[in-house]
């Protein structure tokens, strides 16, 4: 997995991004776009994911798979979701 440095005061603008995926989903939902919803939800947990990734380790990935996320956060000692 390729991933670039980031400075970690920068995770910001990813959670900045991610906000806005949340709420343009949620007005989706409400005028029911369903096809909206879900590609904003998607991108939503992607720059959620590179908000944490650059919060915690100063690293965002390179890749476009966003399976990326799932095996980075598993073995880079994020705390496990109890």
């Amino acid at each position: 997995m390729k991933t670039r440095n980031v400075d970690k005061s920068k995770y910001k603008n990813y959670l900045i991004k991610a906000e806005e995926f949340f709420d343009i989903m949620n007005e989706s939902f409400n005028k029911q776009e369903y096809n909206a919803v879900v590609l904003n939800a998607i991108h939503c947990a992607i720059s959620s994911a590179d908000a944490l990734t650059v919060f915690y380790k100063g690293l965002r990935r390179k890749a476009r798979r966003c399976n990326f996320f799932v095996k980075y956060l598993r073995h880079k000692g994020y705390p496990e979701q109890k």
